[in-house]
């Protein structure tokens, strides 16, 4: 029985018809996800009390299959890889080029604690990637379950890899500590692809390929629209980020005088102004659909970073108390905001970007 495939995004929209120029635009895009992959990788947070830094890379490996498809993906991470263990490209031989975390190289990076996840980026790519040619990337619900997927998978050949250098204490030092982080990106991740394609739908040629979403939550006879869903969440994030958030020292102080609560509150009110544009009907409802979920992930992904912040200056494990009411109300409330965008299922496949596989 033939299988059902789909193009990835940037297959579907910079596909050429000449053969040479597809060879041409894979391998410029194989080369710009590894950019990609690398630039993210220097956004680190180290927590003292593991190994393992909180960075970029997982965001950027999970977008990148969504993007790119299991093939073009996995090939990505392992020019990566290649990149920065042996200089492929650029760099030296010896030394590699400088795109691991912290601007390391060297394959002492992949024999060392963390080399582990640098080999599962590649596994998660592909996995990403195949569930996305299956329809998997377009909307936020089945994007979230492909990254999804795509995490736990890359965690198992990183973890195995930790406990390799210190037995017993992988879950402590590479799972436990990242797990909110992780959800986090993952989030964001979701919410990159189906935005394009939900962008995608307006462009002369592919409008008639996607049905319409109703932007209503339906209950038998019963109709909300779900604008009047995202309103009272998006004034619940605006909330908590004017409430008292812990600080890393210890205490509390109001969460919009600091940097994550600054960006949890712009999220907050950026849902609230697409909630009550998306009442008059002058915005396409994908658009607005996926935009809440791109800020309930955002305000989320800041919560956790403040609370990873307030790890790392206290050299503690786990020291999550008091965080403060602000903080908890803000990130439960962007949890929810992400998760309302999901309410609206009447979205079909795209036919017309399809292809028997």
């Amino acid at each position: 029985r033939a299988e059902m495939t789909y193009k990835p995004l940037l297959l579907t929209v910079l596909w050429p018809a000449s053969t040479l120029q597809r060879y041409l635009v894979m391998a410029a895009l194989v080369a710009a996800g590894s950019a990609f992959v690398a630039i993210c990788a220097q956004v680190r947070i180290h927590l003292p009390f593991t190994p393992v830094p909180i960075t970029g890379q997982t965001f950027a490996v999970l977008t990148v299959g969504g993007l790119l498809g299991s093939r073009l993906g996995a090939a990505t991470l392992l020019l990566y890889m290649a990149e920065g263990a042996f200089g492929v490209l650029w760099g030296n031989e010896s030394e590699g080029f400088k795109v691991f975390s912290d601007g390391t190289s060297g394959w002492e990076i992949i024999s060392g604690p963390t080399g582990g996840y640098i080999v599962g980026f590649v596994l998660a790519a592909y996995i990403v990637g195949w569930l996305t040619e299956r329809g998997f990337d377009r909307n936020p619900l089945t994007a979230t379950i492909a990254m999804m997927i795509g995490n736990i998978t890359l965690y198992v050949p990183g973890l195995i890899w930790l406990d390799h250098h210190f037995p017993g204490k992988a879950f402590e030092f590479g799972l436990y500590p990242f797990v909110l982080g992780d959800s986090a990106k993952l989030l964001l991740a979701a919410a990159v692809v189906p935005a394009g394609w939900a962008i995608l739908r307006h462009v002369p040629g592919y409008e008639k390929a996607f049905p319409a979403l109703s932007g209503e939550l339906k209950t038998r006879d019963y109709r909300l629209p779900l604008p009047w869903v995202y309103l009272p969440l998006g004034a619940l994030v605006v909330l908590g980020a004017l409430l008292p958030w812990g600080l890393a020292g210890g205490g509390h102080d109001p969460g919009v005088t600091l940097e994550p609560g600054q960006f949890t509150l712009g999220a907050g009110l950026i849902a609230m102004a697409l909630a009550a544009v998306a009442l008059t009907k002058r915005i396409p409802w994908e658009l607005v659909r996926v935009a809440q979920f791109g800020c309930g992930a955002v305000a989320g992904f800041a919560s956790f970073l403040h609370v990873a912040h307030i790890l790392e200056a206290r050299d503690e494990a786990f020291a999550f108390s008091p965080l403060g009411v602000g903080l908890i109300i803000a990130g439960l409330a962007s949890v929810l905001l992400a998760s309302a965008s999901l309410l609206d299922r009447d979205e079909d496949q795209a036919a017309a970007v399809a292809e028997a596989g």
